[in-house]
């Protein structure tokens, strides 16, 4: 062999072997298997990646679709990315020997589970379902898709069917806060529908410790309860989030708080049974039990109680948003808008808290509490087929809080309010009345000696306040400047100051008023009269003398033209 091809053959097995190395690199970690691996396809069986996770980044098909798992790098966390996929809870999980369930994804440690395109779990048509499944897992979900759990077909009678389940390291019960790490759940973004039909078992969202819903949408459809944490809050701070059909409540914190803000939209409703509930948090081991709404939007349709802090220590607090709270109920069952064992404290926002009975029979209320009502701001509407409120002692509100009483559901035939009578009412409504700015038109003006000029004040505020203002000048030297209680301001004749002050406050709160500058002009020199045109007598006769010679110069100008035409025919 010459020189020139063993060069040639050294150059070429050195190229292969580099392409050899660069791919081995590139594919580290990209572990592909499609269905060309048994087992790859997952659209009927689900995958169990508690006791089998892949260490290398792995691709499932799944229907039309698939399931990537990435394996946790430095933060620890692992990686479900589902994109159009289609599974079938058909994979028997033992997440804490004895207790196994039947799953379509089943995973341990912290996920993000990401969701694109169009995704569909089907229930096994069996009992002990729990399609998604978290062990020990903190659960981050957000991308732009879809997640659907669902019967695969209506007739199907699922039992015992948690749609999707965080669980904490139950190993770690006895320690409250190491066993708090984990089981918690975040929808970032992404919608998810778990429907559980008229499955049993404890909710469609079960979540042990803390649920935050920041964006995204979220609907629930039967169980039990439709979002449910066991041991945590539920903080509803985004998002479109939508429970129905459930038997006990719709949203339910068995030992935490419920916060709603920002600018969530809360919709809950569902007729299951007479001792359906709306929204519910429970006070336990000096737990939790309050619910707070400080934004968004919240609206409650339930038979038995839209609103209830359950506890010795449990508070319903509004500090912001709007709420409407609505129990209808039938026969002699007892329906209220909001409840709270504690106290009930209306701090700002709109809340309307409303009760009927159908037929009379049992009782219905608005707003009822073991404690007190208390009022410091925003606005308060409650009515009921038996009473608006129902609490021990009257409701408390701060100043300037206004209460509009009427004997019937709906505000009319109004009568004077008498807090001894608070019982005897069907409607009330409190409102923070307050005067938030003041404003005088015109803003600048000028006034010459002598004359006249009218102000005006508008005031913008909170409900039903006075509008009436105080008027007031200063800075004028003459007894003769002077404004009205209509805001008519004089100026005097004799008036020395350039400038004078013109201030309006308001008769409802004395601490909000607005001031204007008013320059004061001197009045014209000289005699007057009406000329129609309204000119002076001077200015007039000056007109009238132009007028003469104008007349005069014309005439000597025409003379002197005939003359020289004259002149020039000749």
């Amino acid at each position: 062999m010459n020189s020139k091809k063993l060069t040639f053959t050294i150059l070429a097995a050195a190229s292969i072997l580099l392409l050899c190395v660069f791919c081995a690199f590139f594919s580290k970690g990209q572990k592909t298997a499609y269905a060309a691996a048994e087992g790859a396809n997952i659209t009927q069986s689900g995958v169990d990646f508690i006791n089998a996770a892949p260490e290398e980044t792995t691709v499932y098909k799944a229907g039309e679709g698939s399931v990537t798992y990435i394996p946790a790098q430095t933060d620890g966390t692992a990686e479900i990315v589902l994109e159009n996929a289609e599974i079938h809870s058909g994979t028997k999980v033992n997440y804490l020997p004895p207790h196994w369930a039947y799953a379509a994804v089943a995973a341990t440690g912290d996920v993000k589970l990401i969701l694109k395109g169009d995704n569909r779990v089907y229930l096994r048509s069996q009992s002990n379902n729990n399609p998604l499944l978290f062990y020990d897992s903190n659960v981050v979900v957000s991308g732009d898709g879809t997640l659907t759990i669902d019967r695969e077909n209506a007739s199907d009678k699922n039992r015992n069917v948690i749609p999707f389940h965080v669980r904490s390291d139950n190993d770690l019960s006895g320690n409250e806060e190491e066993y708090a790490k984990s089981g918690n759940f975040v929808l970032e973004s992404g919608t998810i529908s778990l429907n559980a039909g008229s499955a049993s078992g404890e909710g469609c969202l079960m979540v042990i410790n803390n649920v935050k819903i920041l964006g995204g949408k979220i609907q629930t459809y039967g169980q039990a309860y439709g979002i449910y944490s066991v041991n945590g809050d539920v903080e509803i701070s985004g998002g479109n989030v939508r429970a129905e059909e459930f038997r006990w409540g719709g949203v339910y914190a068995k030992r935490g708080d419920i916060k709603v803000g920002g600018d969530a939209k809360l919709y809950v409703s569902s007729y299951k049974n007479s001792s359906t509930s709306g929204i519910q948090a429970v006070n336990k081991d000096a737990k939790g039990g309050n619910v707070f709404f400080y934004g968004g939007e919240t609206e409650v349709l339930v038979p038995n109680i839209g609103v209830y802090a359950q506890g010795e220590q449990a508070d319903v607090v509004v500090t912001g948003g709007e709420v409407e709270a609505y129990a209808e109920g039938s026969g002699d069952m007892l329906s209220i808008g909001i409840y709270a064992d504690r106290n009930v404290d209306i701090q700002g926002g709109s809340v309307i808290s409303g009760a009927v009975n159908e037929d009379g029979n049992g009782s219905a209320f608005g707003v009822s509490t073991e404690g007190s009502i208390f009022v410091g701001g925003g606005a308060l509407s409650a009515y009921g087929s038996t009473g608006a409120v129902d609490c021990i002692a009257a409701p408390v509100c701060a100043e300037k809080i206004k209460i509009f009483a009427a004997s019937d559901t709906e505000g009319k035939n109004e009568s004077d309010y008498n807090e001894d009578s608070f019982g005897a009412y069907k409607y009330l409504k409190f409102a923070r009345t307050e005067v938030l700015s003041v404003t005088v038109l015109p803003s600048s003006a000028t006034v010459e000696k002598g004359k006249t000029l009218q102000f005006s004040a508008q005031l913008q505020g909170n409900g039903d306040f006075d509008t009436s203002v105080a008027w007031k000048i200063s800075g004028a030297t003459s007894a003769n400047t002077k404004i009205d209680q209509n805001g008519l301001l004089t100026v005097g004749a004799d008036e020395t100051a350039e400038h004078i002050t013109v201030t309006a406050t308001s008769a409802w709160d004395p601490e909000k008023s607005a001031s204007v500058s008013v320059a004061v002009a001197s009045a014209a020199g000289g005699a007057s009269q009406d000329n129609g045109g309204g000119l002076k007598g001077w200015e007039i006769a000056a007109i009238s003398i132009g007028a003469v010679l104008a007349a005069v110069a014309i005439a000597v100008g025409v003379y002197f033209a005939v003359k020289k035409a004259k002149g020039t025919k000749e």
